[in-house]
This record gives structure tokens, C-alpha cells and sequence, in this order.
């Protein structure tokens, strides 16, 4: 609850913005000192950019598999450090289930002679865009995956070998990483 004495000092501060006394971030930066205090100038939820800050992102709750999901997409770019299977499968069910969903969509929505209805196009561009999104942390979680079996990242350049080598990958995801610490970083799980 934000007492009296600090309602009417943010108040204070609006008016002196608004007179063009102060700038919209020294007055953001007041009223932060404000209501949470000198020496925490941010809330709790607004440090969770750890991946600008290089801050290592954390590790979601067992039960939180949302968090699981979205754990790769937070580090989009990173391939360093380690992934635990979990990870690595929540991310790539959803990546199947979203191919399925598209690919049925596409299928439904072809018109006589192999024509393509005008959703059909929209929903393959759809699926272009969101394949190029997600592209990046897929082979990013896969590098992290091979750094956890103690393996260089490069083994994801399987993936190019055709008919075999994407199933040589997944088998590969699928066995444990290293227990403890391993030169790419502490363990997942620990």
C-alpha cells in the first residue's frame, strides 16, 4: 500500500515533469526510488532480461512445464553451457505439435486440382515465419544438448546427413548427459 507522503511525492515529480523541469527517466527513476527504496531501484520482475544482461537464465520449477517450453526460446542464442533432456523434449514437442497442427491446416484448406485457397497461402507463410523463429533455438538447445553428454556442439551438423541423420541426433538427445561438472559448464540437473 503507497502511503500519503509518497502519493503526493509522486505527484510532485508529475508536475515537474510535465513543467519540463525533469526528464520522463529521471522521473521514472525517482519514482522507483520511491516506492521500492534506494537501495532496490527496480521491481523483482523487471531484472528477469537475463539473457541482455548475460545473466544466466534460471531453471523452471519441476512442475512448470510452460516454463519448460519456453525455456529455449529465453535463451534464444545461446550455445554455451548445458541443457537437460527435459528441456531439450518440451521444447521439440511442442516444434512437432505446432508442424502437425500447420501441416493438417494446409491440407484441409486445398482447393480442387491441387489449387491452394488464399488461407492456405497465409498459413504457409505462417508456418515459414514461425519455422525461421524457431529454427535458431532448436539448434541452440541441441548444442547445449551434445555439451551436456560432454560432446562437441558441431555433432549438429548430423542433422545434414540425409535419411539417417537426424534420427542419429535424436537417439542421441535421448541418452543421459554427464553426471556432475564437464568442461561446457555445471550440471543441468544439479
Amino acid at each position: 500500500m503507497i502511503d500519503q507522503e509518497t502519493l503526493s511525492s509522486i505527484e510532485n515529480l508529475h508536475r515537474m515533469k510535465a513543467d519540463g523541469i525533469i526528464t520522463e527517466a529521471e522521473f521514472e527513476q525517482a519514482k522507483q526510488k520511491l516506492l521500492f527504496g534506494p537501495a532496490q531501484t527496480r521491481p523483482a520482475a523487471a531484472t528477469a532480461a537475463a539473457p541482455i544482461t548475460g545473466q544466466p537464465v534460471p531453471t523452471p520449477a519441476q512442475a512448470d512445464q510452460f516454463g519448460w517450453i519456453v525455456l529455449p526460446l529465453k535463451r534464444y542464442g545461446d550455445f554455451s553451457g548445458r541443457s537437460s533432456r527435459r528441456e531439450f523434449w518440451m521444447f521439440q514437442l511442442v516444434y512437432l505439435a505446432l508442424g502437425v497442427v500447420f501441416m493438417f491446416a494446409l491440407l484441409d484448406n486445398s482447393g480442387p486440382f491441387g489449387t491452394s485457397s488464399g488461407l492456405a497461402k497465409a498459413l504457409i507463410v505462417l508456418c515459414v515465419c514461425a519455422l525461421l523463429v524457431l529454427v535458431v533455438p532448436l539448434i541452440a538447445v541441441q548444442v547445449r544438448r551434445f555439451h551436456d553428454q560432454d560432446k562437441s556442439g558441431l555433432l549438429v551438423l548430423l542433422n545434414l546427413v540425409p535419411y539417417v541423420g537426424a534420427l542419429v541426433v535424436y537417439v542421441m538427445m535421448a541418452l543421459p548427459g554427464t553426471s556432475g561438472a564437464n568442461r561446457f559448464g555445471s550440471d543441468p540437473l544439479g
